[in-house]
């Protein structure tokens, strides 16, 4: 699949490594799905990349409805997806063998 006929989703898209990514793609002509923690950084994202290439959903990855809820809507948004660059996370320093379910599983 050619990356400019794609429609793709960033989580963490607003700064950092999601915010090159989501440039990267907008580069390409792909259409991007921006998932950020805040409102007013996705709108700062969107000024920058374009609002005919973007579309942005505030909503915490840590929140599994929040996060249904906007994959949904930029599905609806675009007609498609083609694909997630799951970017945010959560950092957790520690030997895996060490780690306890809550800190792994998505509860």
């Amino acid at each position: 699949m050619d990356i400019n006929r794609g429609v793709y989703i960033v989580t963490g898209a607003s700064k950092g490594f999601g915010f090159a990514i989501a440039e990267g793609l907008v580069a390409k002509g792909a259409k991007v799905g921006l998932i950020s923690r805040t409102q007013a950084d996705l709108d700062d994202a969107i000024q920058k990349l374009g609002a005919e290439s973007t579309y942005g959903i505030a909503a915490d990855v840590a929140d599994s409805n929040a996060i249904t809820n906007a994959l949904v809507a930029i599905k609806d948004h675009f007609g498609r997806l083609d694909g997630l660059i799951n970017n945010a996370g959560v950092a957790r320093p520690n030997k895996i063998e060490k780690l306890i379910d809550e800190e792994v599983l998505l509860q």
